[in-house]
């Protein structure tokens, strides 16, 4: 009897320790996820700072690590903002979500988004043209 008393409470405990961890993991996955979108919302922000007047002032780069490889998608900036600091940004952000991808095993879908051609300005916001507009 005391024998099986004994084996309950391990399994127990080991089960309460199993699931605090799993509590710690997903408390860990959900802060670091946490400071990836506020790193993007940084990078969005400072993407849309300026009014797009003349495209000439425009360029984009790719943003984010999809977990099969490739970026996530592509991102306008203002040539009049501090494009170092933004690219810094933007590589900081593609360094955390592609540890993340790995750490966590995430998995996704394996589209690769379509490159933009170029930046056109319409209404003071800038827009991606495409090689078949």
């Amino acid at each position: 009897m005391m024998k099986n008393l004994l084996k309950i409470v391990f399994v127990s405990s080991l089960v309460f320790t199993l699931n605090s961890c799993n509590d710690d993991d997903d408390d860990q996955r959900q802060q670091e996820m946490l400071e990836i979108q506020n790193l993007f919302s940084e990078i969005e922000n400072l993407s849309k700072s300026e009014t797009c007047e003349n495209s000439e002032d425009w360029s984009f780069t790719s943003y984010g690590d999809k977990a099969c490889g490739g970026p996530e998608g592509f991102i306008a900036y203002s040539k009049n903002i501090d494009v170092s600091a933004f690219l810094d940004k933007v590589a900081k952000h593609k360094a955390l979500q592609e540890a993340f991808n790995m750490k966590w095993d995430v998995v996704s879908n394996c589209m690769a988004p379509e490159e933009p051609e170029g930046v056109i300005c319409e209404d003071g916001v800038a827009k991606f043209t495409y090689r078949f507009d």
